[in-house]
């Protein structure tokens, strides 16, 4: 697969796309790592759990807080970032309350067409790369479907498929180049601040990766962690409303 002129279908170049989520989140950072925010609080629970208890008791808070309740906050927060960006994008009126609630109603058919199109995309790379690859384009779209247009899982999956049809390769590409580059971006970042601890604590690389992280390092990795999620998010919808739009376009 290769990208082409023709199969572009005259949608946006990954650039463009990549511009418009930068700009986009830098314009509206408070909004958006407001909710973001948000992911700290398992962190948070998990840290006084493991301050304030014997082990036995932190290691099931930390399964509780940071592997249950986190992944819970984080679909809820990828529902509101999908909800958010066509609103920020076409300068409409935000209710946050109203936005935070209809993302709550949202989150349980969110949270299980994300899983349905993770164990097809999962079952299609385990027979071969390619149907792994087949399936992720073509309901790559499902979840924000659901999230945003209220669809039922049977429908948006038939919705995501059909967007996907004539222009596979380009919509291929753009998922992957653009999710390539911000998580280059979000790795760089991590490397970096690695590097800063190890210079600070005066330690050599291998000690400081080998031993237990410290309270500072847990918060501060979560941080660049939370930083970086709604950045993908917003490309990944600003590339769906992108391939609606264009859809009927000659």
């Amino acid at each position: 697969m290769s990208p082409s002129k023709e199969a572009d279908n005259h949608l946006l170049s990954t650039w463009r796309l990549l511009k418009m989520t930068g700009h986009m989140y830098l314009r509206h950072f408070a909004l958006f790592f407001g909710y973001a925010a948000w992911l700290l609080i398992p962190l948070v629970a998990s840290l006084v759990f493991s301050l304030s208890f014997d082990t036995t008791i932190a290691d099931v808070a930390n399964i509780v807080f940071n592997v249950l309740l986190y992944s819970v906050l984080a679909a809820w927060l990828t529902v509101v970032v999908i909800k958010l960006t066509p609103l920020v994008a076409t300068k409409k009126t935000i209710r946050t309350r109203r936005v935070s609630t209809e993302s709550w109603l949202a989150l349980i058919p969110f949270m299980l067409i994300s899983l349905v199109t993770g164990l097809i995309s999962a079952l299609g790379f385990m027979a071969l790369i390619i149907p792994g690859v087949l399936f992720s384009v073509w309901f790559a779209f499902a979840p924000t479907i659901v999230a945003l247009e209220h669809k039922n899982m049977r429908d948006a999956l038939n919705i995501s498929r059909d967007l996907s049809r004539n222009r596979f390769s380009a919509i291929f590409w753009r998922l992957l180049i653009g999710s390539l580059v911000i998580g280059t971006c979000y790795i760089g970042v991590l490397i970096l601040m690695t590097i800063i601890a190890v210079m600070l604590q005066g330690s050599d690389a291998q000690t400081y990766l080998l031993q237990s992280p410290s309270i500072v390092d847990e918060v501060l990795f979560r941080f660049i962690e939370i930083l970086f999620i709604p950045a993908m998010i917003i490309y990944q919808t600003l590339l769906y409303l992108e391939v609606k739009a264009t859809l009927d376009t000659p």
